[in-house]
């Protein structure tokens, strides 16, 4: 087995080969580290990988002679930390979302949230076929937005400016398209 030590040094020396060992040799321990702490499990490989490329781009910072897989925990940890968080944060969106079209649900006449789901159909098909793929793959598929950055070739913060905007256009339309029908 590889002396990880030994690894490690000729890594911070620019060898990426041999930082592929060292992802090599503590990817297993790593996972299980987030696995026990990740909010859900489809963000295990991504934290995981973020905190290897963090690790990779802040070798430089590592001491030598220090516990490696100790300083991964550390950011490892800091990274499922902040996606906790902003786990915590989204499904506190979502709870609210649901609370407020329940009451909104409760004014509205038998029938009309029919009206709601003809005008989002209605609205989805105007959109064009990259905004309708990015829906498709946020709340069809339910990709993560690493995994949707990926299949359409742009960045995660592309996906989350982009799901924003598509979120209120779609708003705007629906709301425009119900209160045409409500018009007299």
């Amino acid at each position: 087995m590889d002396n990880e030590q030994s690894l490690i040094e000729s890594a911070q020396a620019g060898n990426t080969d041999a930082y592929d060992r060292v992802v090599a040799l503590r990817l297993p321990s790593l996972r299980v580290f987030v696995a026990m702490r990740a909010p859900v499990p489809h963000l295990i490989d991504e934290i995981v990988h973020e905190t290897f490329v963090f690790a990779f781009f802040h070798l430089h910072d590592f001491v030598a002679g220090s516990d490696f897989l100790a300083w991964l925990h550390a950011i490892a940890g800091n990274l499922t930390r902040q996606a906790r968080q902003r786990f915590s944060r989204e499904q506190v969106q979502r709870r609210r979302y649901a609370e407020h079209q329940a009451i909104a649900c409760e004014d509205v006449p038998a029938g009309e949230s029919i009206d709601h789901a003809a005008a989002l159909g209605d609205c989805i098909q105007h959109l064009s076929d990259k905004q309708r793929a990015l829906i498709m793959y946020k709340y069809s598929e339910d990709l993560s937005a690493e995994d949707i950055a990926g299949r359409l070739g742009q960045t995660i913060d592309w996906v989350y400016v982009n799901l924003h905007r598509l979120r209120h256009a779609l708003k705007n339309c629906i709301e425009s398209k119900l209160s045409m029908q409500v018009s007299p």
